[in-house]
């Protein structure tokens, strides 16, 4: 009887554990594709490089930010780097940051000949970030939020808020 009851909460514990954060917020999918469906019923605002980046990248960026009327619904951001590319795709609920994706994929590198192969390439990094209702999150490979002394949900807002106040300088600009 001890074996099947610890056998029973062994996989129970796995099955919770082993939830990620798709499987916890099913929504988030759904959420984030409604929005991407209807991109060019947002007007847009367009940010490049210089406009944006403190730290100019050897493959450049783009910062685009899409409103629906006065409220932000989506950001995305690209900044190429000399061995791959960022992106971040930044989603709001009623202008509240409410869900983010980020990724980087870096080129191939070909050992052979020494150098990248820039025709392919690997995604090495993928995170997926909620912050609403309460903040969750999901990592696959290395980031920058491997030191537990970080906190991704306060880097990740300030970085928003910063990227916000750019966009809508520009927007105002008008």
């Amino acid at each position: 009887m001890k074996i099947i009851l610890f056998t029973i909460t062994f996989f129970v514990s796995l099955s919770i554990n082993g939830q990620g954060l798709h499987d916890r917020h099913p929504e988030l999918s759904k959420f984030a594709k409604n929005i991407d469906n209807q991109l060019e019923s947002y007007k847009s605002v367009i940010l490049e490089n210089e406009e944006f980046l403190e730290n100019m990248t050897d493959g450049g960026g783009i910062l685009k930010g899409y409103f629906s009327g006065d409220k932000i619904v989506k950001i995305e951001l690209w900044a190429g780097v000399s061995n791959g590319k960022h992106e971040f795709d930044y989603y709001f609920k009623d202008s509240e940051l409410y869900y983010i994706v980020e990724s980087f994929k870096r080129y191939s590198y070909d050992v052979d000949s020494d150098t990248w192969d820039y025709s392919k390439m690997d995604q090495v990094f993928h995170g997926d970030y909620l912050f609403s209702p309460t903040f969750d999150y999901e990592t696959m490979g290395h980031n920058r939020f491997e030191n537990d002394e970080i906190d991704p949900e306060e880097i990740l807002a300030e970085e928003v808020e910063k990227y916000l106040t750019l966009l809508d300088e520009k927007r105002n600009e008008r």
